[in-house]
């Protein structure tokens, strides 16, 4: 969301609107850290957030179909002021960071280092060569210390790139002026020696979910059927704390990482109340290519469902994000 003064905001939270429940109030946060970001609309009224982003692309169908009606189809009323601006950075995000800081300028770290610390990246890694080691070089393996030179000056004339692939939060928009890799760019241009050129690639993210039936002791669930257990509050309520978990487990993978049903399983076991997990599965959106079928058209509902036990692995520039969905989740 934005306001008037091009200050951004985001939701801290799932929203689903419909016409039995046209109206909800949320909470969101500044999107840029800074005290200067806890927005007061009692006290500046051209700081309200009162639009959204135009280059957010998951509002494309809210835009086409506003432009359709030629009517606003979602509001946003802001009346109460941001707070937290001054502490800047969660603590943990600070503390992690803080540990990884280089101790010298043009390095692979310091260029993460740098980069991390741009609000809405999740995860960067720099690389100056996907393939590892040219092993069709001729001088690879006969290279003699003794009678040839171990290094010579760089020709500052030869361009030389790497590349940075970096993992966006969900909040953040990764085109225009403002977005994320505009930011990214700007960030290395001031630390990037003479001739070396950095290629700024966005990470494919694959979506993450479960399914399973959970068996569930101590907690006040009613009677009936599956349906009105799984509809209930405490259901309900239990299903958010077990995605929670999942998510940190998820969100700590890095690039390429695979992740492992073993894991996904300890997460939902550890939650207090849960007794047992039975036919655990994950879940891939989209599904992978070996799966897909070309001959029939894909739908954005699309997923691969993996066998008990099985892991999801991941390509290098790829990194999980879990999929904000219980349905799959059935207390039995």
């Amino acid at each position: 969301m934005l306001t008037a003064g091009g200050h951004h905001a985001a939701l801290d939270e799932t929203v689903v609107l419909s016409a039995a429940s046209p109206q909800r109030t949320v909470a969101v946060s500044a999107f840029y850290p800074g005290p200067e970001h806890n927005l007061d609309p009692a006290a500046e009224p051209t700081e309200r957030l009162e639009r959204w982003h135009p280059n957010d692309p998951s509002l494309a169908d809210l835009f086409a179909l506003e432009e359709r009606l030629a009517v606003p189809v979602v509001t946003i009323t802001h009346a109460e002021p941001l707070t937290g601006g001054e502490l800047r950075w969660p603590d943990v995000r600070y503390r992690e960071v803080a540990l990884r800081a280089p101790r010298s300028l043009w390095r692979v770290d310091a260029i993460e280092f740098a980069v991390s610390l741009i609000p809405g990246v999740r995860q960067v890694v720099v690389r100056d060569s996907w393939s590892g080691l040219d092993l069709s070089e001729s001088v690879f393996g006969g290279f003699r210390f003794v009678e040839r030179l171990f290094s010579t000056e760089r020709d500052i004339a030869s361009p030389y790139f790497v590349s940075v692939l970096v993992a966006p939060t969900p909040a953040a928009l990764w085109e225009g002026p403002d977005g994320l890799r505009a930011a990214v760019e700007a960030e290395i241009e001031d630390l990037r020696p003479i001739s070396i050129f950095p290629r700024v690639e966005r990470a494919q993210e694959v979506g993450i979910g479960i399914a399973g039936l959970l068996t569930v002791e101590g907690l006040p669930l009613p009677a009936g059927s599956t349906d009105v257990v799984n509809a209930s509050s405490p259901a309900r309520a239990l299903k958010v704390r077990l995605l929670d978990r999942v998510r940190a487990y998820v969100e700590g993978l890095r690039f390429g990482e695979p992740v492992r049903w073993a894991e996904v399983l300890h997460a939902l076991m550890n939650e207090p109340g849960v007794a047992d997990v039975t036919d655990l599965r994950l879940l891939r959106y989209p599904p992978g290519l070996d799966v897909v079928d070309l001959t029939d058209l894909a739908t954005v509902d699309d997923l691969e469902t993996f066998s008990c036990g099985e892991n999801i692995r991941l390509l290098p520039t790829q990194v999980p994000v879990l999929v904000d969905d219980d349905t799959r989740l059935v207390v039995a």
